[in-house]
């Protein structure tokens, strides 16, 4: 069982408060933050998506067999 990309939504909003707060001269910046963030935020979308497509196979299967 997979375990990081359901972890990716609130790693994106952690990311992007990170963001928000940084100041000229931090590290990281707040570019590579706001990098973190879409890309942490696309996963949470991508599983989200998995996961429907998902139970609806499951839920087509289990209806076929009765």
């Amino acid at each position: 069982m997979r375990r990081g990309p359901d972890r990716a939504g609130p790693a994106a909003a952690l990311f992007a408060v990170g963001a928000a707060r940084s100041g000229f001269g931090d590290s990281p910046g707040r570019g590579a933050l706001t990098v973190l963030a879409v890309v942490c935020a696309v996963l949470a979308l991508t599983t989200a998506v998995d996961l429907g497509v998902v139970a609806g196979r499951l839920r087509r299967e289990r209806g076929s067999r009765t």
